[in-house]
């Protein structure tokens, strides 16, 4: 929840220049279920899909696949997360 409350209070855009910590916030989100919350963080991210790295937690696959397990869209959380890298 602390995280959400740091979401709400950084301009979009600080968050969307870093992409380790919008991922960090989709997390929060997609977890909290606050789903329209995270829709612009996860439209963001697809945009991101297949880029950066798990190891320096820039790569948005994982998130994106969380996200699609939430909404139980399980074909696509497995084709998101053949991604991972």
């Amino acid at each position: 929840m602390t995280v959400e409350r740091w979401y709400e209070r950084l301009p979009f855009d600080e968050i969307a220049s870093r992409t380790d910590l919008a991922i960090k916030c989709a997390y929060a989100l997609v977890f909290l279920r606050r789903r329209r919350m995270a829709k612009p963080l996860l439209d963001l991210l697809a945009g991101l899909a297949d880029t950066g790295s798990v190891q320096t937690t820039t790569n948005p696959n994982v998130v994106l696949s969380m996200a699609a397990i939430s909404v139980d869209d399980i074909p696509r959380a497995f084709s998101i997360s053949e991604n991972v890298r």
